[in-house]
């Protein structure tokens, strides 16, 4: 390990060294080098960051950029300009002695510290056991004040134990459960980055049911209180909330077995689900999908059947309003209000009487993103299983979203691309005038193209004379 610390610090080693300071590499740094996994942040204490800072910054190849590391706490990102991938954060030294400022930190295992010196190696600084923590695999806060501090970092202990496969120590799970509902006091963007880290682990779903259960969940997405308390319809064998829980299961079986499910097309499919984060989406959008059955739920006489008219749309606005308030990115906001509001129509596309125009449709408004409607459907239909529901609607719909991410790649998208066979110029030249008509004509003609009803310009031009023709 004191090698692998002399490595990661070596590159910066001089100028560290020319700012006059002794410093201290802290937190997740040297937890991670004891475990052996990659290190990704740097984070490095000393007695005057501001000066240190400044010190830095003399330096031509040397950026620093000063930023809130937390709510209290000021820190600076000091970024090397011929290698903007390659930075380290350096924040003021908390107490009279490093010791000091290890137990103002929040868990054991990353209230471990090395210092940074010349020789090849570093001093250890453990006064918190954190090693014994980490052969334990035990996430234990610091203080037993700690989630008063920061309530964020129950989250953070959720995701910790996620990431590293740990489990909370007894008193750390307690106090987590007895300030959970302080979470929703916290920054939104912070509540959405741990949210965010604890998705994209491979087992979530279980991870999700602990948060639940601690109550931190309810904290920080209240909405799925009332999801708990809905009852369904016979096509349903769980209320609304096991249910969603059931689809994000489903889509992390999808995502384990991509091979199994999509043949020659889980590369493209994988790839898809490694760029922006897709996945994690697709993991919360399952989770929402339902937000607002219990607003939309009715039940109607005599009968007695259960109905929820419209919980796509109303769902998309309330899922919107969540997206905002934990500050997702516009991007990401509209791919999981999107999939929210489509869940249903995608049943109605499955449908074998459904015109090829009708599914272009979508495909075209959502492009590569149609890979994500469509696993949510999967995993959204594999989890209604009451007595009403159909073995047969089952599979037919499972074995459709197979073949159209099959077909995606190779036809689907490349046709939804394809530029127009004409222009509104072309109807201008046949004497049309401009106007919201012109519109309506080309519409029309997509259509038919879609259709396999026109597939020259020929084609196409013909069929605007006959629209244009006057009955």
């Amino acid at each position: 390990m004191h090698a692998a610390i002399h490595d990661i610090i070596e590159p910066w080693r001089s100028d560290l060294q020319r700012s006059g300071q002794t410093y201290y590499l802290v937190g997740g740094a040297v937890r991670d080098l004891a475990l052996k996994r990659p290190v990704t942040d740097l984070d490095l204490v000393c007695r005057n960051a501001p000066a240190a800072a400044e010190r830095l910054a003399q330096n031509s190849h040397l950026r620093v950029v000063a930023f809130g590391k937390r709510p209290d706490q000021r820190a600076y990102r000091v970024i090397c300009l011929d290698d903007p991938t390659r930075y380290l954060d350096i924040t003021t030294q908390h107490g009279t002695t490093i010791a000091d400022d290890l137990k103002d930190r929040d868990f054991t295992i990353n209230a471990m510290a090395a210092e940074i010196s010349n020789d090849l190696e570093p001093r250890v600084i453990d006064p918190l056991n954190g090693m014994r923590d980490l052969q334990k695999k035990t996430i234990r806060m610091v203080h037993p004040a700690a989630f008063e501090m920061d309530p964020l970092r129950i989250l953070r202990a959720f995701r910790l134990a996620a990431e590293l496969g740990f489990t909370l120590e007894a008193q750390t799970r307690a106090a987590a459960r007895r300030c959970a509902a302080v979470l929703s006091t916290c920054a939104g963007e912070r509540i959405w980055s741990e949210l965010l880290q604890i998705l994209e682990c491979p087992h979530s779903a279980e991870w999700v049911v602990k948060l639940d259960a601690a109550g931190a969940l309810q904290a920080v997405l209240p909405e799925i209180e009332a999801m708990k308390r809905c009852t369904q319809n016979a096509h349903h064998h769980l209320d609304v909330w096991r249910h969603s829980l059931l689809v994000l299961e489903n889509c992390e079986r999808i995502f384990k077995h991509l091979p199994e499910e999509f043949g020659a097309a889980a590369g493209y499919v994988e790839d898809y689900l490694g760029d922006g984060r897709h996945a994690a989406l697709i993991k919360l959008t399952a989770l929402l999908h339902d937000v607002a059955k219990p607003s939309a739920r009715d039940v109607s006489a005599p009968e007695g059947r259960i109905t929820f008219y419209d919980h796509d749309r109303i769902g998309a606005v309330m899922v919107a309003n969540i997206t905002r308030r934990l500050r997702l990115s516009g991007r990401q906001s509209r791919l999981v209000t999107t999939l929210v509001a489509e869940h249903l129509h995608l049943l109605f596309l499955a449908e074998p009487q459904v015109l090829p125009a009708t599914r272009m449709r979508l495909f075209r408004k959502l492009g590569k993103d149609t890979i994500a409607l469509l696993i949510l459907g999967m995993a959204d239909v594999r989890a209604t299983r009451g007595p009403a529901a159909s073995y047969d609607k089952r599979h037919n719909f499972c074995r459709w979203v197979r073949e159209t991410i099959v077909n995606l790649q190779t036809t689907i998208l490349p046709r939804a691309q394809q530029a127009p066979l004409i222009t509104g110029h072309d109807l201008i030249g046949l004497g049309m005038s401009p106007g919201p008509a012109l519109g309506a004509i080309l519409a029309q003609i997509n259509k038919a193209r879609d259709n396999d009803q026109v597939t020259t310009r020929a084609d196409a031009l013909a069929l605007a004379r006959k629209l244009l023709s006057p009955k």
